[in-house]
């Protein structure tokens, strides 16, 4: 008998190595920026409201497993587990592939397993 199937690809061979950054970033603003989100900042950034005036490299891991923060670390790890995902998204179940479809679609009902309403 002869086997089709694809071997086994390792985590490792389906993510790409990344470097991840922490950063401290210093700026000065004409507002008060304690309530709003960083891209309403950045973009009174580029309106002249606010400047930046340093962007600091305060520590650079190798690995997401190096990120100490456990919230940012599963941030990342959710968003490495879709990219895999997306790159081998014609190898799933077609069950999985429609409800992977249903989720992103907003099909809360039918994403869980359940009968579209």
């Amino acid at each position: 008998m002869i086997d089709n199937q694809k071997p086994a690809r390792s985590v490792q061979e389906t993510t790409p190595q990344r470097r991840y950054y922490r950063l401290q970033i210093r700026a000065w603003t004409g507002f008060d920026p304690s309530k709003m989100e960083l891209t309403d900042i950045a973009n009174e950034i580029d309106r002249g409201t606010a400047f930046l005036t340093a962007v600091e490299v305060s520590k650079v891991v190798d690995d997401v497993n190096g990120i100490d923060d456990p919230e940012v670390r599963k941030s990342f790890e959710t968003i490495l587990a879709a990219e895999r995902i997306l790159q081998n998204v014609g190898d799933l179940p077609k069950a999985i592939r429609e409800r992977l479809a249903a989720a992103l679609s907003g099909d809360d009902k039918a994403a869980r397993g359940g009968v579209a309403a």
